[in-house]
């Protein structure tokens, strides 16, 4: 039961966290400045911790045993990269092109979903090939949704589009 008000643990990282945490499984994963987490949900005990080398510029996006976060930084490229969820090992790392100030992104059965800088991108999940890319001029990352059947995005011109399969 959540909301009692009871602390349960801390975990002192040594950066700051760039992204809401993300759990499941038991898990809770967590991105800073330059690292990414996986702690055990009830006692936070560190359980692996992988380098990423510049920051998350997306949320976590959970699929399975596969944690995918979008990592870049002010005139840097950034890179879409896939960690076990259950070692912390890389499993696919691709690049996204140019650094957006943040991007959006969701993981399915088949594709992690991007919505970044004046484009939308799907990615293979299984291995971070390209599956569809468009460009959307004043595409907004944080207005990225999902349905069983549908993509929709929002944009700065006050249009909404909406990509089905």
């Amino acid at each position: 039961e959540t909301g009692n008000g009871r602390l349960v643990w801390t975990f002192q990282s040594h950066g700051v966290p760039v992204a809401s945490p993300a759990a499941d499984d038991g898990r809770v994963f967590l991105a800073t400045e330059s690292e990414t987490f996986c702690l055990d949900a009830q006692s936070g005990k560190l359980l692996w911790r992988f380098m990423t080398g510049a920051m998350a510029i997306s949320n976590l996006a959970l699929r399975g045993n596969q944690v995918v976060l979008v990592i870049g930084g002010e005139g840097l490229l950034s890179n879409t990269m896939s960690l076990d969820a259950r070692t912390g090992d890389r499993v696919w790392s691709v690049s996204s092109g140019e650094t957006s100030a943040r991007t959006n992104i969701y993981a399915t059965n088949g594709n992690v979903y991007l919505c970044g800088t004046d484009q939308l991108r799907a990615l293979a999940a299984d291995s971070g090939l390209p599956d569809f890319e468009v460009e959307i001029p004043g595409v907004l990352p944080e207005t990225l949704t999902l349905t069983e059947s549908y993509m929709l995005a929002g944009t700065q011109n006050r249009k909404v589009y909406c990509y089905g399969e």
